[in-house]
């Protein structure tokens, strides 16, 4: 549950998507995923706007929220067998 990226949980940038050049570096991209994740941008056209509004209004509970969605999702994930 990220404000940049979707419910299908691609990530929503124009610079990952359309902005890209072949002169950027792998450092400069990464840092730009790395940010965004660390810092929703919010005010982007490139958000997704129920849970902008949900970040901007009650961070603590949409904070709260995310790690859940982390345990319950990200956790079912670990077991490679």
């Amino acid at each position: 549950m990220h404000p940049n990226v979707d419910e299908c949980g691609v990530f929503m940038s124009n610079l990952v998507k359309t902005e890209w050049t072949p002169t950027m570096s792998i450092k400069f991209l990464l840092e730009h995923i790395w940010t965004l994740l660390a810092i929703p941008d919010v005010y982007s056209t490139e958000c997704d706007l129920t849970r902008a509004h949900s970040y901007k209004t009650d961070t603590e509970r949409f904070n709260q929220l995310a790690r859940e969605y982390s345990v319950k999702y990200a956790a079912a994930y670990t077991d490679f067998d």
